[in-house]
């Protein structure tokens, strides 16, 4: 993950605050960290389809991905998505 770069494009592309872009690069390297990915390579082999697939509501995926006891699994993975969506939206741009 280009960390520096994606913040500087969160914030000015996506004009998102402070937070939202902490939370964005945070959950990218929590899906990078749990699923054993690295994002850019994975934006180089298929733009990044694979690795979407694997934040699905799947079983395999989920276990690998720490959410907390009695977390809303369905909305963790839906913001985990949305933030490889959006690297891989930057990664788009360059």
């Amino acid at each position: 993950m280009r960390e520096n770069e994606f913040r500087a494009w969160l914030e000015h592309v996506k004009k998102l605050s402070p937070r939202a872009i902490n939370d964005y690069v945070s959950r990218g390297k929590r899906v990078m960290r749990c699923l054993q990915i690295n994002l850019d390579e994975e934006f180089k082999k298929d733009k990044g389809r694979d690795a979407l697939k694997l934040l699905v509501d799947n079983g395999a995926a989920v276990s690998r991905l720490e959410f907390s006891k009695g977390a809303n699994v369905r909305e963790g993975l839906a913001s985990l998505r949305s933030a490889v969506m959006a690297y891989f939206d930057f990664c788009q741009h360059l």
